[in-house]
Order: C-alpha cells, then sequence, then structure tokens
C-alpha cells in the first residue's frame, strides 16, 4: 500500500510539477509577448518620431494633417491659375505652346500653297477642301483654324465649321505666309 501511495503521490507530483511548468511556460509566453509587444510598440515609437512625424511645417502642406489650413489664393496675382516656375509641369505647357505654333504655322502653309491668292496677299481656300487635305495630316484642323483665328492669322464665318454643312465656307489667310511665320514666332 506504500507503495502505491508513493506511486500515487510521484504521480502526483509529476502532475504537479507538469501543471506548474504549463503555468510557468504560459506567464514565461505571456511575459515574453508582452516585452515583445511592449519593444515593437517603443521601436514602433521610436521610428514614429525619427522618420515618420514630420515637422509642423511639413504638416501644413499635408491636406490629412489636423494643423493643414486651405491656401488664400489672390486672383490678381500674375502667377494665379499658372504652374510653379521651373516646375516640369510648366515645362510642358511651354513644349506643348510651341508644338501647337509649329501646327499653326503648318496649316498656314498649307492654306498658302492649295488656297487662291487674292490682290491684298490674303490667301482663300474652302473648308471643305482645306479639310480634305488636312485630314490626312491632322485631325485637328478645326482647333487650330480656331487657334489661328484667335491670333488674327485666319479669319471664317460662323464660331464653329463642321465638314459637310461648311464645306463652302471660306477660310482666308489674313496676311503673307512670311509675316505670318513672324507673328507666330514672336508670340511663341
Amino acid at each position: 500500500m506504500a507503495s502505491s501511495h508513493l506511486n500515487l503521490n510521484l504521480n502526483h507530483s509529476t502532475k504537479i510539477d507538469r501543471d506548474l511548468k504549463s503555468v510557468q511556460l504560459g506567464t514565461l509566453k505571456k511575459l515574453k509577448k508582452a516585452t515583445f509587444r511592449a519593444n515593437m510598440q517603443m521601436s514602433k515609437t521610436q521610428i514614429h518620431t525619427t522618420t515618420i512625424s514630420p515637422p509642423k511645417i511639413y504638416q501644413a502642406d499635408d491636406v490629412f494633417s489636423p494643423h493643414w489650413r486651405p491656401p488664400k489664393f489672390d486672383k490678381n496675382a500674375p502667377d494665379y491659375g499658372r504652374p510653379a516656375k521651373g516646375s516640369l509641369t510648366e515645362k510642358r505647357g511651354i513644349e506643348a505652346g510651341h508644338h501647337i505654333c509649329k501646327e499653326i504655322v503648318y496649316l498656314c502653309e498649307i492654306i498658302d500653297e492649295y488656297g487662291t491668292r487674292k490682290d491684298d496677299g490674303s490667301c482663300v481656300i474652302e473648308f471643305g477642301k482645306l479639310f480634305n487635305i488636312y485630314t490626312f495630316i491632322s485631325d485637328k484642323l478645326v482647333g487650330m483654324l480656331l487657334r489661328a483665328r484667335r491670333h488674327k492669322i485666319v479669319a471664317f464665318e460662323g464660331e464653329m465649321l463642321f465638314q459637310r454643312r461648311d464645306d463652302a465656307v471660306p477660310v482666308v489667310l489674313l496676311k503673307p505666309l512670311a509675316e505670318n511665320k513672324h507673328v507666330i514666332n514672336f508670340k511663341c
């Protein structure tokens, strides 16, 4: 009986040891997890304060920052509605303007070559004929004509020209080609 009691005590003590070990192990795991989380929080905080959190100067430009205030614009300023000086957007805009000026010069050359010359030095071509010639070159004829009219290089009746409906409308090149090139190069 003593041996069975001893066996029971051994079994009981090993069970207690196992339970104690599991409690210790669980506590150890929880402790490690808590320490890891604390370290993680600390390193997140350190990272946040050193690299992510910008000073208030930068937060003023950040739309999502509570320190952000919408900028006030002066609509009478000369740079209002224009890209920042020296920016890539400004460079692209200038290049696009030069490209459009080249297209207008080319349009003037087409009108001068295929149109009929008048006594006053101007040149006239019907829109339908010009449309048929120019569509092989570009699909932006009406836009180029509107732009050229705005610069007082060409003239035509109406606000807009449409294919077939306005085929008989005369498009007039107001000045000789050399003078138009000079005007366009001066504006661009």
